[in-house]
């Protein structure tokens, strides 16, 4: 699911860039702006982004759960990373939610892998 596909909170600005997951990616430098959506049959998950130098981290959510920390920072500037965040035993169902956890540095979200049955 490329991130055109993801609700925006404000402070999110959508770009589009050779290299990229379909050709496009959101970016923000705030702190705790939001990417969403609700999704079934989730049995893995992933984020799609570019990590480089000096880059932030993400905190991805299943509903109110915390499901991993992740930090896009990189020594070198590398497009298209699948990041693994969770897989489960059984399907799962709720709003995805990934959410800035620092202020000032880049976040660039290309999207998300999801794996159902």
């Amino acid at each position: 699911m490329d991130s055109t596909r993801l609700a925006h909170s404000p402070g999110w600005s959508q770009q589009s860039g050779a290299g990229y997951y379909t050709g496009t990616y959101s970016q923000t430098t705030e702190l705790d702006a939001v990417l969403s959506s609700r999704l079934s049959g989730i049995r893995k998950l992933a984020l799609v982004a570019t990590t480089g130098p000096g880059h932030g981290t993400v905190n991805v959510y299943l509903g109110s759960t915390l499901l991993k920390r992740v930090s896009l920072d990189s020594s070198v500037l590398t497009k298209r990373q699948v990041l693994p965040v969770a897989s489960f035993s059984t399907a799962r169902t709720g709003d995805v939610r990934v959410v800035v956890g620092t202020s000032g540095k880049t976040v660039r979200v290309e999207g998300l892998g999801v794996a159902t049955p």
